[in-house]
């Protein structure tokens, strides 16, 4: 029965809890897919805001050159005259680091701040400015003096007749960007690069990466922007970690703007999500445990109750049976011998082994009447019922015996305890029952405590019977309700089932707490039945 349960509980508990299992599977990677989803695009979004920044940033570095290249100055290429000029520029220029003039063959004629000339035909901007005659961004180049990453602006310088005569150009730092790019680094491990048009890192929190000009060409990412996307979102694979990020095209230049995070820190709040589930699994896990266990209980409760019946119905045939049986000649035995007793004196030998047969024709009826009791119990005949009288009335009985055998009942009735619908003669058979049991179990002496109680927001009343006798085994005490189980000598084992089942069909219950100082019987009544009248007819008028 044992492993029956045992599987029964483990079939409950896995059927119960797989669903959610499933459900909370399901549920973190729908939100999994969320957070990436919108950690994706705020990432797009800062890399957009980045671009545009730098994209204006750029136009008014431009803007600022091309209104330099514009003075009359520039057009006599008089090198003292430019060296002047450029060194004025860049006292107030905050975002150059050099300017500087070359003539049609690519040689400097003119430079600030230093004077150390070199030759630029070699350099592509300049042969892009010279070809098409327009604004022109170089990509990464590394400074000669600084040794740091730096890009070179170069526009045109043209005569009256609108005639290229040579170039200006400044070289700027990239770290110039720091102001415009370290603001966005706002998400936990994310950073902010930029690749130029071939995929060459032109900015990083990592320098030496710009420094290496590592080309991120490899980069998934990066390659969504090379292939000709102006701005989207992807995941990608970097230093054997995963990243997610969204990218921007600067219109100006063509440089790409990154804005990445690894994908575990963006999904850093699904631990909490994952931990939180994790109770909540656990927790599920234990309560469809507890009413798996409970289920089992009162699964082996109802295949006891259905045995109980099967034996019960057994009694009532046998009952029924010996009834008719033993009752009828036991009634003419009865008076047969109440007969033969007239003809003996009182006291006589004779006399008194007829008083001995008559006591056993009595017991007989008894167990036979309490067989009939349980096997076909009688529906209570409810009516305005004072516990308090009954309890009263029973004490007043059996006091005397109590007194006799040195024990001490002591009534602690409730004053405010109201009359309930029910069967005085079942209950008062309940009560006698119990307090000479109560009795049985103190035959040197002791205290038998009968109390009663009102609770009216249960709307029942509570008869509590405690004596101090010995206490019942708790091997013994789980059988108690169990017909045919005593521990009396000559006792049969139908007091307390009959009991039972007679305060059951009161809607109540009985409950047994023992210990080895006493046993307490706590017995719950309703104070109406629902087939009986309410409270508000209830007179005053009590049995």
């Amino acid at each position: 029965m044992d492993h029956l349960n045992l599987k029964l509980i483990v079939a409950f508990v896995v059927f119960s809890t797989l669903p959610l299992i499933i459900l909370n599977h399901f549920g973190l990677k729908y939100n999994e897919t969320v957070i990436v989803q919108s950690a994706q695009e705020t990432y797009q979004a800062n890399a957009k805001v980045i671009a545009q920044q730098i994209d204006i940033f750029v136009k008014d570095l431009i803007w600022q050159i091309k209104t330099l290249a514009d003075n009359p100055a520039m057009r006599r290429l008089d090198p003292q005259r430019l060296e002047q000029v450029l060194g004025y520029y860049l006292e107030y220029s905050e975002n150059f680091e050099k300017v500087w003039v070359v003539d049609l063959t690519g040689k400097q004629i003119a430079k600030a701040p230093d004077k150390e000339y070199v030759s630029l035909a070699d350099r592509d901007y300049l042969h892009e400015t010279l070809r098409t005659g327009l604004p022109t961004v170089s990509s990464a180049l590394i400074s000669r003096t600084s040794k740091q990453p730096i890009f070179v602006i170069c526009i045109p310088i043209t005569d009256e007749a609108s005639r290229i005569i040579g170039v200006l150009g400044g070289s700027v730092s990239f770290r110039v960007l720091d102001k415009l790019v370290k603001p966005q680094e706002i998400h936990s491990r994310g950073s902010v690069f930029l690749t130029d048009q071939r995929g060459i890192m032109l900015w990083h929190p990592r320098e030496s990466l710009v420094e290496e000009q590592f080309n991120a060409s490899g980069l998934q990412i990066v390659q969504q922007l090379l292939n000709g996307h102006a701005t989207g979102v992807d995941q990608f694979a970097w230093d054997g970690e995963n990243y997610i990020g969204g990218y921007a095209r600067i219109t100006t230049t063509g440089w790409g703007v990154f804005v990445t995070q690894p994908y575990v820190a963006a999904t850093q709040v699904l631990v909490s999500f994952r931990y939180g589930s994790l109770l909540f699994l656990i927790y599920a896990v234990l309560c469809f445990a507890v009413l798996a266990v409970f289920i089992s209980h009162r699964i082996v409760q109802i295949e006891e109750e259905i045995r109980q019946a099967e034996k019960l119905a057994v009694v009532g045939r046998f009952a029924a049976g010996m009834a008719h049986e033993v009752r009828n000649p036991l009634t003419s035995a009865h008076g047969f011998l109440q007969l033969l007793k007239k003809d003996f004196a009182e006291g006589s030998k004779e006399s008194n082994y007829i008083n001995i047969a008559l006591a056993e024709i009595a017991r007989v009826n008894r167990i036979i009447r309490d067989f009939l009791s349980l096997a076909k119990p009688q529906e209570p005949r409810l009516e305005v019922t004072d516990l308090n009288s009954i309890l009263s009335t029973i004490v007043l009985l059996v006091d005397n015996q109590a007194f006799l055998q040195g024990c001490e009942i002591r009534l602690d009735l409730g004053s405010d305890l109201p009359p309930i619908i029910a069967d005085p003669n079942q209950l008062r058979q309940v009560f006698l029952n119990l307090i000479r049991n109560a009795l049985e179990a103190m035959p040197t002496g002791g205290l038998l405590k009968i109390s009663s109680r009102y609770y009216p927001e249960g709307k029942k009343v509570e008869l509590c019977f405690q004596d101090t006798g010995p206490g019942i085994p708790k091997a013994v005490l789980k059988n108690i309700f169990q017909p045919f189980f005593t521990t009396k000598e000559g006792g049969t084992g139908l007091g307390l089932p009959i009991s039972h089942r007679i305060i059951i069909s009161h809607g109540g219950d009985i409950r047994v707490s023992s210990s080895h100082q006493g046993t307490e019987f706590v017995i719950s009544l309703p104070i109406y039945q629902d087939q009986g009248p309410k409270p508000e007819q209830i007179s005053d008028q009590c049995v």
